[in-house]
């Protein structure tokens, strides 16, 4: 049904200070600046965007982005500084890590799993 298909669609993340939180995904994850203004920033990373956005939302909010190779992007968030909630583990959907932002988000970063056994879910508490 074409009344269906969207134009895009783009996570809302949560922020205690957009300033802040600006700062560090472009620093940190490597985002692009889109748009600024009081209380709310628009960001892209390749292909994909997201708000971040003072006052709504709920943190501990998740998203995933799926890289081409996730071990090469975990070894450069390491070197710029990332919390970095896990290290890769691979699994039956992708070879997986997490990095947890200042704000208690999770940002799941994940590529093809590897011609390998699998590693264990192991659920996360926030």
């Amino acid at each position: 049904m074409d009344v269906l298909k969207t134009e895009r669609i783009e996570p809302i993340i949560p922020v205690r200070n957009v300033a802040d939180a600006l700062a560090w995904y472009r620093d940190v994850l490597g985002f692009d600046i889109l748009w600024d203004m009081e209380g709310a920033a628009g960001l892209s990373l390749g292909n994909g965007q997201l708000m971040l956005i003072e006052g709504q939302g709920h943190f501990g909010t998740w998203i995933w982005i799926g890289v081409a190779d996730a071990i090469a992007v975990h070894k450069e968030l390491v070197s710029r500084g990332a919390t970095i909630r896990h290290a890769p583990l691979n699994f039956p959907w992708a070879l997986e890590f997490q990095v947890i932002d200042p704000d208690g988000n999770i940002i799941r970063y994940g590529s093809e799993p590897l011609d390998q056994p699998f590693d264990a879910w192991v659920p996360l508490a926030q």
